[in-house]
């Protein structure tokens, strides 16, 4: 809702004004730092408001946000960043290093107790102004560094965090009207300072809290109603005790050797010490013995000190030697006791790689598991590769090569592809492993492990497309054309009962439009009104054949005869070996194969006992007696077990 009235009242203003926009390059624009902080930009005035839904909220360090706010207004100059009254504290490292802050200004509220967070605005380096009437407290480094800043009014501040002006260099004047704690270099370096009001609330300054050079103006101003701390400060002693002409620098190595001083004059640049330590890098020079306060070498000191080395963890180095013309191989920093990684075998053009072994006689193995105590070099070991053979020939020729150099390659080696040979009408289709082309040779890949042959495969130039129309005895002549060339679609086929619906390849209806690519085979899809069953008697007496309607079942037809045969059964096969079911759909045209069994066979008996023929077991039981001696015997071809009990009533 704030949003709202605030931008509706901006248009009243524009409108009753008639006040024209001066022509920034950025727009007005809106960011919700969270759910409760928002910052609009209004360029008509080149300001960054910054507010609160809820009374109280604290300005977060939502980093993507400001991100986002720095590139906007980055091209802006002297843009003046306003704190609604009702925000809280401001985070640490808010505007860190924003070129486009001109002037803060931090609005009074009932309390003025917030906090400015460490960094706030530290390098703001186009600065020039801070309001600060609702800030209690100014945390450490939060305007540090602010070169450009001039004019500073603290407000209702009263305490001043360490190097929270440091810096400033063109501040000349402050008023300390509410200030009762001043920390460690607040306004260290602050060297156009001249003038100091107030402080009567002043309880405590640290020592280094005003340091300036020797040759910056002493302070020349000091209200009388400064408190008594603020009066007694040693402004002079401070400036002698940070510029000396010379500052001692103690080093202590940590490696076992003394610790040892030197003395640096005044503004120079001391040299880091070159040390060493068996198997360990120097990781930094450290202010503190805990080792956590890094020095800067690219600085000049500013008082004696103590610098103690820190060290990485003992390392050694591995070393791979590969032999004069072995891919090299890096090495490798292990960590003292630890294991040396292996690395990819190296290549050695004409050798195989065997091991890495501890010495240059190859006598002992060197073992990754083992523990690194000290440098420690390797050895590779090859043995020579046999040399193969490779030659060239056609697909069709078994005793000519091909006119193409064979080549010598050692194992693992890849071929070097020869130019594509060529073949009058015919295509080159690539080289292959055997004559059967099941194998293409990849040259980009496959390596040579054998003496071997590669042959070439051709395809011809032509293509021979032939026609099944699925109707026996019904057939087309094939086709051939030029590869490329399309065929003309032949004059479609006729059959009884079938109307030719279209040319079909792999099941879909081929285009007559698309040339061939290969040689291919047509099949003729069919609309059927009614399919034949055909009955094939062998030569017994002859059956009509059947029309049957698509999906019908045919009509069992009386069982033909033959003389001394006994029929059997139809069958869906030539050879007799699958029974056909008259209850099975014709979804195409059946010929069906009587079976025949010769009178007084084994087999015709047989198949009259499963029929449950007794007639017919009769005939041949009596056939079988008057040809015969008395009391014939079961055939030896029946299984007893399977025989029915009547059949045996049969022959008693």
């Amino acid at each position: 809702m704030k949003k709202k009235l605030k931008a509706l009242f901006m248009a009243m203003v524009l409108t009753l004004t008639s006040f024209s926009i001066p022509a920034y390059a950025a727009v007005e624009q809106t960011w919700d730092i969270n759910d409760r902080v928002h910052a609009d930009y209004d360029p008509a005035t080149n300001t960054l408001s910054i507010y609160a839904d809820v009374d109280g909220a604290d300005v977060p360090n939502n980093v993507t946000v400001v991100d986002e706010i720095s590139e906007y207004l980055n091209s802006q100059s002297s843009v003046t960043v306003d704190f609604d009254w009702n925000v809280g504290n401001i985070a640490s490292n808010l505007f860190s290093g924003c070129t486009f802050v001109g002037t803060v200004l931090v609005n009074g509220n009932a309390n003025g107790n917030r906090q400015i967070g460490s960094g706030a605005f530290q390098n703001c380096s186009n600065l020039t102004e801070v309001s600060l009437q609702g800030v209690g407290t100014i945390g450490n480094n939060a305007f540090k560094n602010c070169t450009a800043l001039t004019d500073v009014n603290l407000g209702n501040t009263t305490a001043i965090g360490s190097s929270a002006f440091e810096g400033d260099s063109y501040i000349s004047t402050l008023n300390l009207k509410n200030v009762k704690t001043i920390a460690s270099r607040a306004f260290k370096g602050c060297s156009s300072l001249t003038t100091i009001n107030g402080g009567s609330k002043v309880t405590s300054v640290d020592p280094s809290a005003f340091q300036v050079s020797a040759s910056s103006p002493l302070l020349t101003y000091l209200t009388s109603e400064a408190s008594g701390v603020l009066q007694n400060y040693d402004y002079t002693s401070a400036n002698r005790e940070l510029y000396l002409s010379s500052y001692t620098i103690t080093y202590v190595p940590n490696n076992g050797q003394s610790q040892w001083s030197e003395q640096v004059p005044n503004g120079t640049i001391p040299s880091e010490p070159n040390v060493t330590n068996a198997g360990r890098e120097v990781l930094g020079w450290f202010t503190d013995s805990a080792l956590t306060k890094q020095y800067n070498f690219d600085v000049a000191p500013t008082s004696n000190m103590t610098l103690y080395c820190k060290w990485s963890d003992r390392t050694w180095t591995v070393t791979f030697e590969t032999g004069g013309s072995g891919t090299a191989i890096p090495s490798q920093t292990v960590a003292d006791g630890a294991k040396a990684t292996l690395p990819a075998d190296p290549t050695y053009y004409g050798y195989k790689f065997v091991g890495w072994y501890t010495s240059p006689d190859y006598s002992i193995v060197f073992s990754f598991d083992q523990p690194i105590r000290q440098d420690t070099t390797v050895y590779a070991r090859y043995t020579e590769l046999k040399l193969y053979k490779v030659k060239f020939k056609y697909d069709d020729d078994d005793d000519d090569d091909v006119d193409i150099e064979d080549q010598k390659l050692y194992a693992g080696e890849l071929v070097m592809e020869p130019e594509d040979p060529s073949k009058d009408g015919y295509e080159f289709k690539g080289w292959y492993k055997e004559k059967s082309y099941k194998h293409k040779w990849h040259f980009d890949t496959d390596r040579v492990e054998k003496n071997m042959t590669l042959y070439a495969k051709f395809k011809s130039d032509t293509i021979r497309v032939t026609f099944d129309t699925g109707v026996p005895g019904l057939t087309l002549s094939p086709i051939t054309v030029d590869r490329g060339e399309r065929i003309d679609e032949p004059t479609p086929p006729t059959a009884d009962n079938r109307t030719f619906q279209y040319w079909a390849k792999d099941g879909e209806e081929y285009n007559f439009n698309d040339p061939p690519k290969d040689d291919m085979k047509l099949t003729a899809v069919w609309s059927v009104s009614a399919y034949t069953v055909t009955f094939n008697t062998g030569a017994g007496e002859s059956i009509p054949s059947q029309m049957v309607a698509p999906g019908g079942i045919a009509s069992k037809p009386t069982d033909p005869i033959q003389d001394n045969y006994r029929f059997v059964g139809w069958y869906s096969d030539p050879g007799m070996s699958t029974a056909f079911n008259f209850s099975t759909p014709i979804n195409s045209d059946v010929t069906l194969y009587a079976k025949w069994a010769e009178l007084g066979s084994a087999e015709a008996l047989a198949d009259a006992i499963n029929d449950g023929d007794e007639e017919a077991v009769k005939e041949m039981s009596e056939a079988e007696e008057g040809e015969g001696e008395e009391g014939t015997a079961i055939p030896k071809t029946l299984d007893n077990s399977l025989i029915p009990e009547w059949f045996f009533a049969l022959w008693r």
